[in-house]
Parts: structure tokens; C-alpha cells; sequence
């Protein structure tokens, strides 16, 4: 039969003769489009079911992160001592580490010293160990100095102990002077028995507070010379 003739010839040219309907055997046809094409629209459940999380974004990760979770101020360190602190040799001790908390803030004021164990500090905490020691330490070495006291002040820190006058023993003078004067202080015989006629103070508080302190302390040294 004459090509002319065939059934073919007659059909070409409409939409299902060939390969099938309009768009089949063509280059991105039935695919519902080039690339990434209709994925909020006629491909969304496709997107929704196969990859949720297509679109957004999770921001940028630093390489090396150092995202403070938990933290505490200076004036919470009283209450926290109460509950998770511990007293050796006379030091009232606080290991921040062992709690989780991973930094200590310089906010609000402490009437006590503490030796604390923590990761991180802020300037501001730092700073404030460095002022009491700044503005407390003058006026106890003054005191000293109108009692005819020598000491081998040191270096950093906010401890420090001197001896007694008239070799006098200290838990007696911490037991009574000290007491009648309403003082604070550490006997040295307590961290050993060598040092029975020193005196253990500390610096770590409030200015106001620490001065009158060293006036009491003034007073009973006097009544023991």
C-alpha cells in the first residue's frame, strides 16, 4: 500500500498520534518540569513527604561555639553555698564546675570569702576580687602599722594572717576579744599547730562593712597588749 494511503498519513498531526499525547517523548515532558520546577506548588506533597525540610534554614554554626547555659551572679553565691558548698580548713569552698555552672557574672555584692572553682568569669567578677583587694587591703595594713604589727603581706589572693602580739594564742583571742568585738577571724591553729599565735582574715567584702570589721579588730588587739 502506497504510504499516502496509510492509516498513519492520516493521523499525523493529532494529539495522540506518535508517541501518545502532547508533551510524551519531548524533553522534559510528564517530569512536571526542569529542575527544582513546582516544588511549592503541583510537586509540594512530593517535597512535604520526601523532604521535609527542604526549605529554611538553620543560620550560621560557629566552628567553635561558646553559648553560656548556665550562670550565676556574685550576689547568688551566699544561697548557693548554703546549699552545694563546703567548709575546708577553714575555707569556705565552692566548685561551680561540679554544679554545671559554667561561668560566674560580677553582679550584685558578697559579705564572705570564698574559694571558688569555675570555668569562666566575667571581667566585672574579676574586677571586683581586684577592687576589694584594692580598697580593703590599705586600710587593714594601716591598722597593722598603728599596732606595731609586721606581716609578709602576699601577693594576690584575698587571704592573708599575721602574728599575734605578746605571743598570744589565737583561738583564745578569736574566742574572746575578737567575740566581745564582734569579729570574724580564722585562728591559724586551725590549718596547723605552728601557727597558734596567728590570725587569719580575709578581704573579700563589702568596703563599708570591712572597715568597721578592722576597727573592732583594732580595738582587740589594744585590749591585749
Amino acid at each position: 500500500m502506497a504510504t499516502r494511503l496509510r492509516k498513519t498519513r492520516k493521523l499525523r498531526g493529532g494529539r495522540h498520534m506518535g508517541w501518545g499525547q502532547v508533551a510524551q517523548h519531548r524533553s522534559f515532558g510528564h517530569k512536571g518540569g526542569l529542575g527544582r520546577s513546582g516544588h511549592l506548588k503541583h510537586l509540594a506533597s512530593t517535597v512535604i513527604k520526601e523532604d521535609p525540610d527542604h526549605f529554611g534554614h538553620e543560620g550560621t554554626h560557629s566552628p567553635h561555639p561558646s553559648i553560656t547555659k548556665v550562670w550565676i551572679n556574685v550576689r547568688d553565691l551566699n544561697d548557693l553555698f548554703s546549699k552545694s558548698g563546703k567548709s575546708e580548713n577553714s575555707k569556705n569552698i565552692l566548685d561551680l564546675q561540679s554544679l554545671k555552672i559554667e561561668k560566674l557574672l560580677g553582679g550584685g555584692q558578697t559579705n564572705t570569702a570564698y574559694t571558688i572553682k569555675v570555668k569562666n568569669a566575667t571581667l566585672s567578677a574579676i574586677e571586683k576580687i581586684k577592687h576589694y583587694r584594692e580598697i580593703n587591703l590599705p586600710v587593714l595594713r594601716q591598722m597593722l602599722a598603728r599596732q606595731n604589727i609586721d606581716w609578709n603581706e602576699p601577693p594576690y589572693g584575698v587571704f592573708g594572717a599575721f602574728k599575734l602580739p605578746n605571743e598570744f594564742d589565737s583561738i583564745a583571742f578569736v574566742d574572746g576579744p575578737c567575740a566581745d568585738n564582734s569579729v570574724l577571724a580564722i585562728p591559724g591553729s586551725m590549718f596547723s599547730e605552728e601557727l597558734g599565735g596567728w590570725l587569719r582574715v580575709a578581704w573579700s567584702i563589702e568596703p563599708k562593712l570591712f572597715s568597721e570589721a578592722i576597727l573592732n579588730l583594732e580595738k582587740a588587739l589594744i585590749s591585749i597588749q
